[in-house]
């Protein structure tokens, strides 16, 4: 771990910070370079994901959160490798896997889009016929990460999306409420018409959540 977690970190920001490409006579050519940058970061990522300690594989996907690195990130290998991140044990790193693969699915739509497609109807069926409300609340908070950073794309899903969702702002336990309301914010901002059906139903549940004097994570996330 000593070794790891430096280890990694030097190698992603290797990768961030490749020099500019060399001219006709130098050693490698843009392709090259990439493809050296590209084989590096996959190596760190795969051992990352599969990395016994959490905090490393904390540390490397919430690296990889920030965006820098997306351009190498875009293959079908690596989104596969993402893809696992988002069913780790760590509910932050889900997260943080989730919104990084909805973020690649602008890049590489042909294979970022079945992953995301699979986990969007394993999210939707948690929040439906789940009875843990810990498990109802990750649901709502990996659908919020994957709409706002995938919600263009999420487009064609919004009513069913909203359909499963909208009856849990009014669940029994606000974290969850919190967490659905947050979820739908960042769909209704890319939902269009879709969106504008459930506008009806949606302002009541926003309006009473806005009053809940017992519950301030509902109140923000109502106003948000």
């Amino acid at each position: 771990s000593a070794l790891r977690s430096p280890a990694a970190t030097a190698a992603e920001r290797a990768a961030e910070r490749a020099p500019p490409t060399l001219g006709a006579t130098g050693a490698m050519n843009r392709q090259q370079q990439e493809r050296t940058c590209a084989a590096v970061l996959k190596k760190v990522l795969v051992s990352g994901v599969v990395d016994p300690e959490s905090r490393i594989r904390r540390l490397i996907l919430g690296y990889l959160l920030c965006g820098h690195l997306d351009r190498l990130l875009e293959k079908q290998e690596t989104l596969r490798c993402l893809s696992m991140a988002t069913h780790d044990e760590q509910p932050i790193i889900r997260q943080a896997a989730v919104a990084i693969v909805g973020r690649l699915c602008h890049l590489n739509p042909a294979h970022g889009l079945p992953m995301l497609r699979t986990r969007l109807l394993q999210l939707m069926t948690d929040m439906e016929h789940s009875s843990c409300s810990d498990q109802r609340e990750e649901a709502a908070r990996l659908l919020g990460a994957m709409s706002a950073n995938a919600a263009h794309l999420l487009r064609p899903y919004a009513a069913s999306i909203f359909a499963t969702m909208l009856p849990c702002v009014a669940d029994r336990s606000a974290a969850v409420s919190a967490a659905v309301l947050r979820a739908l914010g960042h769909l209704a901002a890319a939902g269009d018409h879709a969106v504008l059906a459930f506008a009806p139903r949606m302002l009541p549940p926003i309006v009473e959540a806005l009053r809940d004097p017992a519950s301030v994570a509902r109140r923000h996330a109502a106003l948000a």
